[in-house]
């Protein structure tokens, strides 16, 4: 997306590869894939802790067109690169190019889960935050309860940085919500 000065506010990825996967820009045909996510309460509980109601396709694609303001937010599609089926989604969030700092966010389709696809997605990701765009610290907001994703960002490195005590009510009960960061100098440039 161009801003008003003609001049795009971030950069504006093509297609970023890993060995397995690539992740591309979301574009208008990838909602239907999408939907699955977003129409998933057990997906939905982890993904976006603060809402507790599934979407609608409409709900959906507004979403995702908010998310997408090529400003400060963008949202690119994980594709399994030898066929190029769609395994769920990356977020950018919150972009602020004077801190150089963002938050990210992952969901994955279920058929696409226990085969290292996040691991490998949130690798290629932060690679090109910290060595293309240029960014010092990336962030997560994960509840406390989501062993998979608290495991994961810790096998990438990132630390824990705060907790919010008893922020989200679940089932009856209430959960705390944990923030995870990592700083460029903290990856390995691999």
């Amino acid at each position: 997306m161009v801003t008003a000065s003609n001049q795009p506010s971030h950069p504006q990825p093509s297609i970023w590869c890993s060995a397995r996967l690539s992740l591309s820009p979301l574009q208008q045909a990838d909602l239907p894939f999408l939907q699955a996510i977003f129409s998933d309460s057990p997906t939905l509980r982890f993904y976006l802790p603060t809402l507790w109601r599934t979407f609608t396709p409409e709900q959906t694609a507004a979403l995702l067109a908010d998310w997408n303001n090529g400003e400060s937010d963008m949202v690119l599609t994980i594709r399994q690169l030898a066929d190029q089926r769609i395994l769920g989604l990356l977020n950018i969030d919150e972009i602020d190019w004077t801190a150089r700092n963002a938050e990210i966010g992952l969901a994955l389709l279920t058929v696409a889960r226990g085969q290292g696809y996040a691991e490998e997605a949130l690798r290629l990701l932060i690679n090109y935050l910290f060595n293309e765009w240029g960014l010092h610290r990336v962030y997560a907001r994960i509840q406390s309860d989501n062993q998979p994703s608290l495991q994961l960002f810790s096998k990438l490195g990132f630390r824990p940085e705060g907790r919010l005590r008893e922020q989200l009510r679940r089932q009856g009960k209430m959960v705390d919500l944990t923030l995870w960061g990592l700083l460029d100098r903290e990856w390995p440039s691999t």
